[in-house]
């Protein structure tokens, strides 16, 4: 193969197909959930700390370190995603940490968070090339799982 066809092949799968000025939506959505990757780093570890002090049989704990080992999953699929589609890893700037007043304050505000996800990642479904809407699906359902695990930890801490 000459070289001049191999640097074809490796033309992203965006170059050429949009205006320089205009970035694909998928590509805003993927770089907004990217963008948030290591403020739910910190999030998730200080929850999983309240949650030990909490609740002394760790399950808590448990569960959200479960839903963080998905979200990485996730933010390694969406920046291959990108690279993919652009040539390119995603450059983001990462908003700012807010510390939960409480656990239950923090379990809250992801909720919220997820149940915003979920309408994000069924709009980067719609968005995405066809080709790559399979690697969303899954994490739909992800977060739904995740919106259920929040639901209970949230009804089991009003319990206490």
């Amino acid at each position: 193969m000459s070289r001049g066809k191999n640097a074809k092949a490796k033309q992203s799968t965006w170059q050429g197909n949009q205006q320089h000025d205009a970035e694909p939506e998928s590509l805003q959505i993927i770089r907004d959930f990217v963008s948030r990757e290591s403020t739910d780093e910190l999030l998730f570890d200080y929850l999983k700390v309240l949650a030990i002090k909490e609740d002394k049989n760790g399950e808590a704990a448990a569960l959200l370190d479960r839903m963080i080992q998905e979200k990485r999953g996730q933010f390694r699929t969406l920046k291959s995603l990108y690279a993919q589609l652009t040539g390119r890893p995603p450059e983001v700037d990462a908003p700012f940490f807010k510390t939960p007043k409480s656990l239950e304050q923090g379990i809250a505000d992801i909720f919220i968070r997820e149940s915003e996800n979920i309408r994000k990642f069924v709009r980067l479904w719609t968005q995405i090339p066809p080709v790559f809407a399979p690697y969303i699906y899954p994490m739909i359902i992800q977060e739904q799982t995740h919106l259920t695990i929040l639901n209970y930890l949230l009804l089991k801490l009003q319990q206490k």
